[in-house]
């Protein structure tokens, strides 16, 4: 083979494992740039929980202060967080509907809020205007304290699967760039 055929094979092999080269690390930059998407989507979502979380806390505050006082001023944390759960809500839901399993448990967590505020909130309002010593008895408190800390306890679950989620995206990513690279 003469001098110039042997240059030509030669540089057709540097140019395919240049362009392998150069096809490795654009998969590594797009599997990492997928990673960070996949964080980003996951602090949303994270941002979002905690919004709504505290709505929760608002409404438990509010109704508290309220069944112990009887000041309907003390009702403005409850009325705030009534007022601002269904934009929150929608947010929440749009939110999480990312992975499936999180949307469901995500819609499990606003049917137990809204009938914490539609089957007890509300009446305990209501009681309070009757009897405030009835809306302060134990049963109605620790009924109470049930609902929210099974409220908490999903909020929980929640977040530790959205962190388990967006640990397994990075550690994916992770590892296809090693492979790429």
């Amino acid at each position: 083979m003469s001098l110039g055929g042997r240059m030509l094979v030669a540089s057709s092999v540097l140019a395919v494992v240049v362009a392998g080269a150069f096809a490795a690390l654009v998969f590594a930059v797009s599997t990492l740039r997928e990673a960070n998407e996949r964080e980003a989507r996951s602090k949303d979502v994270t941002e979002a929980t905690l919004q709504l979380e505290k709505l929760v806390v608002d409404v438990e505050t509010g109704l508290r202060g309220f069944t112990l006082t009887g000041n309907p001023r003390f009702l403005q944390p409850y009325t705030a967080a009534v007022a601002a759960w269904p934009e929150r809500q929608a947010v929440f839901l749009e939110r999480a509907s990312i992975d499936s399993d999180q949307l469901r448990r995500g819609t499990q967590i606003t049917k137990l809020i809204a009938r914490y505020v539609e089957d007890y909130a509300e009446p305990v309002i209501d009681l309070v205007a009757e009897s405030s010593d009835a809306a302060r008895s134990a049963g109605v408190t620790i009924e109470g304290k049930q609902q929210t800390d099974a409220i908490r306890g999903r909020f929980t679950r929640f977040l530790a699967e959205e962190n388990k989620l967006a640990r397994r995206a990075a550690a994916t990513a992770s590892s296809r760039s090693d492979r790429a690279l």
